[in-house]
């Protein structure tokens, strides 16, 4: 009896040490399935969160390219055009998006003019606000899509990330994202509710190529994210995504994990023509199926058993009955652990029926592993075809058009299954579940074989409502289109009634014509016979001639030349009234400087103070006004020489502009001679002139829609006045509109 006990024991102790080992080792090998799991269960998680993440990013970048093409396809940006273009974005559901606006660059000289140009497209109160100097980028329309203030007429060429984004969506003539800042509409918010943000840019050219501005959105990051992560954040992770190889995250979502950080997933988020990147991070225990009680069940139950085991040898030579009972107690164990795995499959199963996107696996030889409720509710039948050949017939998988079947090898799943990465193929799913069709983009990926399963995974997104907002705005355009055809119609129909009085003005203008022409060409012929013939006389014969002769042959010449010039303005004011007027906003102050630069000949040798005023711009033809500026100076250049200070001024005062001179003057009562043709009030000999320059400005300011007039006394010096309706903006303080007597030195007058 003691012998069969002892005999007993060292069973047990056998049995004990083997079992021990034995646990020991599977024990091992289930903490390893574990992390394997873990890692597996993480890179396919980062890459749902990812091609989820992806898809939604690439919402934005096309509303941003389908309102620059709205706005694109206007004839004229208008502010009823721009909020056509960027009426669908209403329905987009575009979670963070501030406001979609339309902006404009321009130099600074040219700030006045872009503002002008605006407000008579529709924008009368429109104010633009320069910062600093050089190029400027001016918010000229917006819609805002949130309750944030307006920024109309705000300048962002102090936003460098706004700037740098808007200048590469030019060059590249494609969506460009900027770096993250704080949207000038939120920097008045305290510091605690400011977000950080991004813009995305497109250059917005019209139907000929010429580049008009950039229509942007803005969105604040943290408001966009909160949305597509929230359903990851709820399995434990900690999300975060980065603008580039910024530290700082351009939006975080933090889960409730329990654990220090233990895995990690990286993954490339292309947005535009940047690239950001996914972080996930969480700790082993918040993954199904990666931090079980298995390898320590395993343990316990396997040291457990191995205990058992050995009491049993020990009293299986006493009683079967304790042998039954222990082996009954194992059994229960061993079901223990089976409900436990499967209870971490079913967790595995409820977290892919989470997910808003359908998301399809399968294995090397093409067979679904794994297809989640979206997946099959978006395809409209069950994952189950076993081969990959069937596909196109069973799903109804078409290609972007409709039409054209999918082939098996051009599907996303099956590159992703030959090692390419598929980043949102459209495709087209109908069949007798889905008879209207169902727009899809695909994203796929191989699966690493190094995680134990090798294979793909397929995401999808349902883009059947983008799809139906953009076909949208086509049909708004072709109604836009024919709505022009019947104004080009109607303006047709108008242009045919005024081509005939065209006629009868073409043919006044050809006779007008042959007659310039034979005044230029038969007039001057002998003109320049009798100065040449008098220049050869004087050259070739003075020393026969007395000072009496040689003086007539002066005359001869004088008179020739005198009555060349009279031609060439006559002529010039015959042409004047033909000439088209462009019109445009002049500096008349630049004029002023640019004629007395070229008056300097006459001026040597001679003291002369010239005042300019503020003078406002002008809207007229640069070149003419140029000429009555010119005229207008050269007269009192001119007319002052017998002043041995002579002084000019030009000026504006109650929209009127003045040039006053302390010259020889004239009667008052032979004013209305002045603006004649060959109408001279002093005498050729004490003052050269034809008796053209004057008239010439009358008409110039008549055919603008102003009127010049003047005001003098002899030798007490002359005025001349003229008026220019629709002056432009003016530059420095300028009196209002009207007339009266200038003031004799302004503010910001100049001596030269």
């Amino acid at each position: 009896m003691r012998e069969g006990r002892w005999s007993g024991v060292a069973a047990a102790a056998v049995v004990a040490v083997a079992g021990l080992a034995a646990t020991g080792t599977a024990t091992a090998l289930a903490h390893t399935a574990e992390w394997r799991t873990a890692r597996v269960t993480m890179g396919r998680g980062t890459a749902a969160i990812q091609a989820a993440v992806q898809a939604e990013l690439r919402r934005y970048v096309d509303a941003s390219g389908l309102v620059a093409a709205g706005v694109g396809a206007l004839e004229t940006v208008t502010p009823g055009g721009f909020d056509a273009a960027t009426a669908p974005l209403v329905g987009l559901d575009l979670r963070g998006v501030a406001a979609v606006g339309f902006i404009v660059p321009s130099a600074d000289d040219a700030v006045a003019a872009t503002q002008a140009t605006w407000r008579t497209r529709g924008l009368p109160g429109l104010t633009l606000r320069p910062q600093g100097t050089g190029e400027h980028v001016f918010a000229v329309m917006q819609r805002v899509l949130d309750q944030s203030p307006r920024t109309d007429g705000a300048d962002l060429s102090t936003v460098p990330e706004a700037v740098d984004a808007l200048d590469r969506a030019r060059r590249a003539g494609a969506t460009a994202v900027s770096d993250p800042y704080v949207l000038l509409r939120d920097r008045g918010r305290p510091i605690g509710e400011q977000q950080r943000a991004v813009i995305f840019a497109n250059a917005v050219n019209d139907r000929t190529g010429t580049f008009q501005g950039w229509v942007i959105i803005g969105v604040r990051a943290e408001n966009l994210m909160a949305r597509l992560l929230q359903s990851s954040v709820a399995t434990r992770l900690d999300i975060s995504v980065h603008a580039g190889a910024d530290p700082v995250p351009l939006a975080r979502l933090t889960g409730i994990g329990t654990g220090p950080t233990e895995l990690s997933g990286r993954a490339p988020l292309r947005v535009a023509d940047r690239q950001w990147t996914l972080r996930v991070d969480t700790d082993r225990a918040t993954l199904p199926g990666a931090d079980t009680d298995l390898d320590r069940g395993i343990a316990a139950g396997g040291s457990a058993a191995t205990l058992l085991l050995a009491v049993l040898v020990y009293v299986v030579g006493t009683t079967r009955r304790r042998l039954a009972a222990r082996v009954s107690a194992a059994t229960a164990d061993a079901r223990t652990a089976e409900r436990e795995a499967r209870r971490q499959a079913g967790l595995l199963r409820a977290v892919m029926d989470s997910i808003g996107d359908g998301v399809a696996v399968i294995d090397r030889e093409g067979r679904f592993l794994l297809t989640n409720p979206a997946a099959r509710d978006l395809v409209g039948r069950s994952g189950d075809s076993m081969d990959s050949g069937t596909w196109q017939r069973r799903y109804g998988l078409f290609q972007a058009d409709g039409v054209t079947p999918f082939e098996v090898d051009e599907m996303p799943l099956i590159r992703a299954l030959h090692g390419d990465e598929v980043d949102e193929v459209e495709m087209v799913v109908r069949n007798e579940n889905r008879p209207d069709g169902l727009r899809l983009n695909v994203s796929a990926r191989p699966l690493d074989p190094a995680a134990g399963q090798p294979g793909a995974v397929a995401v999808f997104h349902d883009v059947t409502d983008r799809r139906t907002a953009e076909e949208a705005v086509r049909r708004l355009n072709s109604e836009l289109e024919d709505r022009v055809v019947a104004r080009t119609a109607e303006l047709a129909s108008r242009a045919e009634q005024l081509r005939a009085s065209a006629e009868q003005l073409r043919a006044a203008n050809a006779e007008l014509e042959a007659f310039s022409y034979s005044v230029s060409h038969d007039l001057r012929a002998p003109l320049r016979a009798v100065d040449g013939f008098a220049r050869m006389l004087e050259l070739d014969h003075a020393d026969r001639l007395d000072e009496t002769g040689r003086r007539y042959v002066a005359r001869v010449r004088t008179g020739a030349q005198t009555m060349g010039e009279l031609i060439d303005g006559l002529l010039a004011f015959s042409r004047l009234q033909r000439q088209e007027l462009v019109h445009e906003e002049v500096r008349l102050d630049v004029l002023v400087a640019e004629v007395w630069d070229e008056l300097a000949p006459d001026r040597e040798g001679r003291r002369i103070e010239l005042r300019v005023g503020d003078l406002p711009f002008a809207a007229g033809d640069r070149r003419l006004l140029r000429q009555v500026v010119a005229n207008l100076l050269h007269n009192a250049v001119k007319y002052t020489r017998g002043r041995e200070t002579a002084e000019i001024e030009v000026g504006f005062h109650q929209g009127v502009y003045f040039v006053r001179d302390n010259g020889a003057g004239f009667d008052p009562r032979f004013a209305d001679k002045l603006f004649q043709v060959f109408q001279r009030l002093h005498r050729a000999e004490d003052y050269e002139g034809t008796g053209v320059g004057l008239a010439l400005a009358s008409r110039i300011i008549v055919r603008h829609g102003g009127r010049i007039w003047a005001d003098s006394a002899p030798d007490r010096g002359a005025t001349f006045y003229f008026t220019l309706p629709g002056k432009g903006i003016p530059h420095a303080d300028a009196g209002a509109a009207g007339r009266g007597q200038p003031d004799r030195l302004g503010a910001g007058t100049a001596r030269v």
